[in-house]
């Protein structure tokens, strides 16, 4: 089975702003792939990314985001 593209948001509680230091944080930890934004506070990350299902993209995604919050 080929890998597929899946787009979707998280959103990133506890993240109260999004300095330099936080966005290096969640690229370092893999999330090269998304785009990490603020609207009204609250932080989210719209992913784009390749994997065998959507579970496993969201999953892999949220392993990455725990890895940049809790290192």
């Amino acid at each position: 089975m080929a890998k597929q593209e899946f787009e979707f948001t998280l959103i990133l509680s506890g993240v109260r702003e999004l300095t330099p230091d936080v966005l290096d944080a969640f690229y370092e930890a893999g999330c090269d792939d998304a785009l990490i934004g603020m609207c009204d506070g609250v932080a989210y990350a719209e992913f784009c990314r390749e994997a065998d299902s959507l579970s496993q993209a969201m999953l892999s995604a949220i392993g990455n985001v725990e890895a940049a919050l809790w290192p």
